[in-house]
């Protein structure tokens, strides 16, 4: 019995089943994100995590995916990721940094004057952005843009009280 459920979960032909073909696209994209990567995507993804730095146009772009998520998840009531869509839906880095500015508008208030650490990250992207403004936001660079977005190893804006002006107190 349980041969045959285990056969008609990895059957290709039984197109109902939701949560297999889920799985079967999320594996198709992730061979897709490795394969750019040359076949160590993580890898890829662990060195720009690992030590804050926006020195390439793909660490930019990963680090972009953070803040955004930062700040779109400060959104009052409904949200979903579709709320990233003025952001995907570029053909380059200036129209990205122009969406960013409006969101950053709308949420400014979420970065506190005594988040000194994400303040100075914050800067070193908008510096980066500003370096790379005339550059295409290509596939390749939403998926890293997507990384960071996504990643499940958290995002270093919500980490924001690691460091902070004398006599702050911690964001209260």
């Amino acid at each position: 019995m349980l041969k045959i459920r285990l056969k008609d979960f990895y059957n290709n032909e039984i197109q109902e089943n939701i949560i297999v073909n889920n799985i079967k696209e999320m594996e198709e994209k992730f061979y897709k994100l490795n394969n750019y990567f040359g076949g160590v995507f993580m890898e890829t993804v662990e060195g720009v995590r690992s030590k804050f730095k926006v020195e390439t146009i793909d660490e930019l772009s990963y680090y972009l995916g953070q803040v955004i998520y930062f700040l779109l998840d400060k959104k009052k009531g409904s949200k979903s990721h579709a709320l990233i869509e003025p952001f995907v839906n570029v053909d380059n880095f200036l129209v990205l940094a122009k969406n960013l500015d409006d969101v950053f508008n709308a949420y400014k208030h979420e970065f506190k004057f005594h988040w000194i650490d994400s303040n100075n990250k914050f800067s070193e992207i908008w510096k980066a952005l500003s370096k790379y403004k005339n550059e295409k936001f290509t596939m390749n660079r939403k998926m890293m843009f997507y990384a960071g977005y996504f990643d499940n190893k958290g995002n270093i804006f919500f980490n924001n009280t690691s460091k902070q002006v004398e006599g702050e107190n911690n964001g209260k």
